[in-house]
């Protein structure tokens, strides 16, 4: 018995055929391979194969299968073309008669699927953020990227460009120096 079984996070090769089985026009069109990553049932599976087919019978690429020949599908319109098929190709079936398609699907192998690369992705996020942040240029002084020396005072809190935005710094756009007693070179108020 073949495997049939979609309902896992494992991708699956699987084989599968649009079958047409109404009565003196029975028919299985071409074998279609795929790789399905999607965990379902069976009648999701099916219900996706049966509408994808019905989307791509407007391509004009589906042949009329021979046994039909000119007799199915013989629906026409009030000009008298036919409806769902032109020069040998189907295009369609009436609305009756697509309760009618079936699928017939086999699992044929199961491969275990690549990790998701969530740690990977996130730190290329970060570093692009860097990045944007580093070339902001900041109001009212020299452009500068961020972290760069601009002047200014930071809150103190050791961290480039804390103090930006923060209240009680100093915005004074000079270089400061720090005054300490006993360094050499440094300024003593007047």
């Amino acid at each position: 018995m073949p495997d049939t079984n979609l309902s896992d996070d494992m991708l699956k090769l699987v084989r599968y055929k649009v079958l047409f089985i109404k009565r003196d026009y029975e028919h299985a069109f071409p074998e279609v391979e795929e790789i399905v990553h999607e965990s379902m049932d069976s009648t999701s599976y099916t219900a996706w194969k049966i509408a994808e087919f019905i989307q791509t019978l407007a391509s004009k690429k589906t042949e009329i299968p021979k046994k039909w020949k000119n007799n199915y599908p013989d629906n026409k319109d009030d000009q008298g073309n036919y409806l769902y098929r032109k020069n040998g190709m189907l295009l369609g079936f009436p609305e009756d008669d697509k309760k009618y398609l079936r699928v017939y699907y086999e699992v044929l192998d199961r491969y275990v699927r690549e990790s998701f690369r969530y740690e990977e992705d996130q730190i290329d996020v970060l570093k692009d953020i860097r990045e944007a942040i580093r070339n902001i240029k900041l109001p009212g002084g020299p452009s500068a990227p961020y972290g760069g020396e601009t002047g200014g005072s930071s809150s103190g809190s050791g961290t480039p460009g804390a103090g930006i935005g923060a209240t009680g710094g100093s915005s004074s756009s000079a270089p400061t120096t720090s005054s300490s007693k006993g360094t050499s070179g440094s300024k003593e108020p007047a």
